[in-house]
C-alpha cells in the first residue's frame, strides 16, 4: 500500500528538497517540470512567486484565474514526492489545453500510486474551491497519465492541438 500524502504551500524549510525534486529530474533527461520550476532562476523568487499567488497577489497572465502551488509530502518522512497546481477559475487557456490541475510525480517515486491519490487530492480541493467540474489534461504520447486518468474515472472529451503543434487529451471529472 502507498503511503499517505498530503499537500502543503511551499516555504522555507522545503528549499533543499525542491532542489532535489529539480536535480532528480533533470539526471532522468526531465525539463519540463510543472509548479513553476519550468523557468526555475532561484528558490527565494521561486517561494516568493508561490506565497504571492497563494495570498492572491500575482495570477499568471496565460491563465488569469487563481492558483496555487503545492507540495505532495509523503506523511510518514516528509518526503517531496510531487507538486501540483491547481487553477481554480475558467479561462481559454485552462479549458482548452491546461486543465484545472497540473501536476507531476518524481521519476523515483512512479508506478507507486501516488498519481492517483494526488489526482484524488486535486478534485477535492477544487471541490472544496467551489468547483462541480475539474478538467484534467495530459500530453498525447503520455500514457501513464491517460490510463490514470482513465481509471480515476475521467470523461475523455476530446484532443487538442496546443500553439506550439502538442496535442492534449482533455478529461473532465465531477466533484
Amino acid at each position: 500500500m502507498t503511503d499517505s500524502l498530503i499537500l502543503v504551500q511551499p516555504g522555507p524549510e522545503h528549499e533543499a528538497a525542491i532542489l532535489d525534486y529539480i536535480a532528480e529530474h533533470k539526471a532522468a533527461g526531465e525539463h519540463k517540470l510543472n509548479g513553476g520550476l519550468g523557468d526555475f532562476v532561484d528558490y527565494a523568487s521561486w517561494l516568493d512567486r508561490c506565497q504571492r499567488e497563494h495570498a492572491g497577489l500575482w495570477r499568471d497572465p496565460e491563465w488569469d484565474v487563481p492558483s496555487g502551488v503545492f507540495l505532495a509530502l509523503r506523511e510518514c518522512d516528509n518526503r517531496l514526492i510531487g507538486l501540483m497546481r491547481l487553477r481554480l477559475g475558467d479561462s481559454p487557456k485552462v479549458l482548452d489545453f491546461d486543465g484545472h490541475i497540473g501536476s507531476g510525480i518524481r521519476p523515483s517515486e512512479r508506478r507507486k500510486g501516488y498519481a492517483s491519490q494526488l489526482l484524488a487530492l486535486g478534485i477535492a480541493a477544487c471541490g472544496r474551491a467551489g468547483m462541480t467540474r475539474v478538467l484534467v489534461t495530459c500530453d498525447h504520447d503520455n500514457a501513464a497519465s491517460e490510463a490514470l486518468l482513465r481509471k480515476a474515472g475521467g470523461r475523455f472529451e476530446d484532443t487538442r492541438m496546443e500553439p506550439d503543434g502538442n496535442l492534449i487529451h482533455r478529461f473532465w471529472f465531477e466533484v
